[in-house]
């Protein structure tokens, strides 16, 4: 038999924060590159959380288009491991070991709602599980301009660009069980130059800095303010069009001087995480 590497890839961006947790339908879509199409799928090693199967996602989630995955409510928490095999046209195989995680705790609600211009308060709510939870943005993470993440799930402010966000989260409950998620913030509003943008601050040397994803070259964003009793505002321009929008953090003044006070640490927009 002939072997061809293939690398196996998951399609989401980010697949460690999309977990599986238990009763809640959950999927993720498989990819096979290199060989010829079309592909064949099969587990031949290992075992999949129970409630969860290899099937075509086109059949089992509405509007999805005929792609192989992992789909299922799963049954019960842990840890599976298990070997997937891709043979294409040619007979051609590769192989790839999965790690699956099953969480038991899950977010009531994993989809916000966010008006452009208007403020917001969303609470993370998690179901099952030990009081109190803990919330993390994840590292790397960012969240929308205007918005800060609470430690206790509280995602609060002003969108002001619109679009769809994805906010990566860990939930830790007091008896250390972990679950590391997305959550679709969809801000609406009027159409805007400006492309939906998060921003990312901490604390560094008692100064806050800004970190934000990769932006084309018409867009600026900037940091104005961030010292010991300063106020704090991210500025994002657009180049050609001259339009902006100006978040004001009026926590980040407040965690900026207790962290100096105690030790530096990183905030999410303002709010201390830990990271």
């Amino acid at each position: 038999m002939h072997f061809l590497l293939l690398a196996l890839a998951l399609t989401s961006a980010s697949p460690d924060w999309n977990q599986p947790t238990v009763g809640r339908p959950w999927s993720m879509p498989l990819k096979a590159e290199g060989g010829t199409a079309p592909y064949q799928w099969e587990v031949t090693g290992g075992q999949l959380p129970p409630g969860v199967h290899l099937v075509d996602l086109a059949t089992v989630v509405f509007g999805s288009a005929s792609t192989p995955g992992l789909f299922g409510a799963p049954a019960e928490a842990g840890q599976w491991f298990v070997r997937v095999q891709v043979t294409d046209a040619e007979g051609l195989t590769a192989e790839q070991w999965l790690d699956l995680t099953v969480s038991p705790l899950r977010l009531a609600q994993a989809y916000v709602a966010a008006p452009v211009g208007q403020a917001l308060e969303w609470q993370a709510a998690v179901s099952e599980g030990a009081a109190p939870f803990e919330y993390r943005l994840a590292p790397h993470g960012y969240l929308p301009l205007g918005l800060v993440l609470t430690p206790d799930g509280l995602l609060r402010g002003t969108v002001l660009v619109p679009g769809s966000y994805e906010v990566p989260l860990e939930v830790t409950d007091a008896g250390g069980n972990r679950l590391r998620t997305t959550v679709i913030v969809n801000a609406y509003g009027e159409e805007t130059s400006l492309p939906a943008i998060g921003a990312r601050l901490s604390v560094q040397d008692c100064r806050v800095v800004a970190e934000f994803p990769t932006l084309p070259d018409t867009i600026k964003a900037e940091l104005v303010g961030g010292g010991p009793g300063e106020s704090v505002d991210v500025v994002v321009t657009n180049l050609e069009t001259g339009q902006q929008a100006v978040a004001h953090y009026e926590d980040q003044t407040l965690s900026l001087a207790s962290s100096c006070a105690a030790s530096s640490s990183t905030f999410s927009l303002g709010m201390p995480l830990g990271l």
